[in-house]
């Protein structure tokens, strides 16, 4: 069922509901309510003008509806889909915790051409695990990523008792290319 809110500092102008929606309450000074449109901001996530400002939809359903007892900074969507503005996919957080939170990071080492994938191999160069990244591999060891990248390139032997390959150039080196 959806319910509507009064937006703070926008009281008997505009309402936001549950389900992530945003109306006017006397569009055109007719009186009627109507649906805002909703446009999309460079970063993907819904966003309506107020009165010549510009408002996430997600942080006004989220400081309507969801108490931030802790105040903290962010709102997370829970299912990562950035549209999906419903009061029940979203919650505060830390930045840490949403920079981290879900897939984000995969999607940061994908679009990331710096990123390399690493192959981790025992002291007597065996294979033991493939990691997308330096920093996946150090924190899988609970290390530091600028350690594995300096044995990646070869300006260390190795780190923590592992030695850590760029995976295209070990799987050159194993005769696979």
């Amino acid at each position: 069922m959806e319910i509507w809110k009064d937006i703070k500092g926008y009281e008997g102008m505009y309402q936001v509901s549950n389900l992530g929606n945003v109306r006017s309450l006397n569009y055109r000074n007719t009186g009627k309510t109507h649906p805002l449109v909703q446009m999309v901001t460079n970063k993907g996530y819904l966003k309506v003008n107020l009165r010549q400002r510009t408002v996430e939809v997600h942080r006004l359903v989220a400081e309507t509806f969801i108490g931030n007892p802790n105040m903290l900074p962010q709102v997370n969507h829970k299912d990562e889909n950035k549209h999906n503005n419903c009061v029940d996919n979203l919650e505060w957080c830390t930045y840490k915790y949403n920079n981290n939170y879900g897939s984000a990071i995969q999607k940061r080492i994908k679009s990331n051409p710096r990123v390399k994938p690493v192959v981790m191999l025992n002291v007597n160069g065996e294979f033991e695990m493939e990691f997308e990244s330096s920093a996946e591999a150090a924190r899988h060891i609970g290390g530091n990523g600028s350690n594995v990248w300096a044995v990646c390139n070869k300006r260390a032997q190795s780190y923590k008792g592992k030695i850590f390959v760029y995976k295209d150039e070990w799987l050159i080196k194993e005769g696979y290319f």
